[in-house]
């Protein structure tokens, strides 16, 4: 059974939302604060560092394993969690099949990805109602750090093979949500593009909005290269970004 919350979402999008990975298992109850007084202290503080709690946890975790007279079942469940395709596969996917069975909605997610290696540092919800109604989840949304944010930028730039200046990199990444899969997908697109196209960054901008896709064979050199140009105006779209 459904009950409202909050406002009516517009039927045709799903309501997305990004949650930290450290955060997510602390709702789950998979990292259990009660068991480490560091967590509770660092739980308490105004700017919570999540970082620093996944660390504890994954100090604590090792640590048990080590420790011959620890619970059995504390560590079987702590392995059960360990990486993300531990997580996928015990938490995310299992939730997604029970909630879609049980209730009015139902979601996908993909992960959130930061740093050079790639480490998932959140995941995004895209949630939809099997129902006309969408409902709000009570979950708060949680944006990436700056510096994460800095080594994404320095992601897209090592993926890019033309040169783009930090405005432009900045933008992409803004137009993205700091998603570089996104990024990645739009640069694709790009590259199949037979002739070029005269704004590079512009045009990734634009697909990574509207979200286009490869499809077989690529794209025609007039027929999409020339109507996407003329459509939108991809230097006020980048200026747009840029003031906010």
């Amino acid at each position: 059974m459904c009950h409202k919350r909050g406002e009516n979402l517009d039927d045709s999008k799903p309501y997305v939302l990004t949650i930290n990975i450290v955060d997510l298992k602390l709702r789950l109850g998979i990292i259990d604060p009660n068991e480490n007084r560091d967590i509770i202290n660092a739980l308490k503080k105004s700017n919570i560092d999540y970082d620093l709690i996944g660390k504890i946890a994954d100090d604590a975790a090792k640590a048990k394993k080590k420790d011959p007279s620890a619970d059995k079942e504390a560590i079987k469940k702590a392995s059960k969690y360990s990486d993300f395709s531990s997580f996928r596969k015990n938490a995310l996917e299992t939730a997604q099949k029970e909630l879609a069975k049980k209730t009015c909605i139902q979601f996908d997610f993909e992960p959130v990805r930061a740093g050079r290696g790639g480490k998932v540092v959140g995941v995004r919800f895209f949630i939809t109602s099997k129902k006309k109604t969408k409902y709000v989840p009570i979950v708060e949304d949680v944006v990436i750090t700056d510096d994460q944010k800095e080594d994404i930028i320095d992601q897209i730039n090592d993926l890019i093979d033309f040169k783009v200046k930090i405005k432009d990199l900045r933008a992409i990444a803004e137009a993205s949500d700091y998603n570089l899969s996104k990024v990645e997908k739009a640069y694709n697109v790009l590259k199949n593009v037979k002739g070029g196209v005269d704004n590079p960054t512009g045009f990734m901008i634009k697909a990574i909005k509207d979200g286009y896709d490869v499809p077989s064979g690529g794209y025609s050199q007039n027929s999409f290269n020339n109507f996407t140009q003329n459509e939108y105006d991809f230097d006020d779209l980048e200026k747009k970004l840029l003031d906010n």
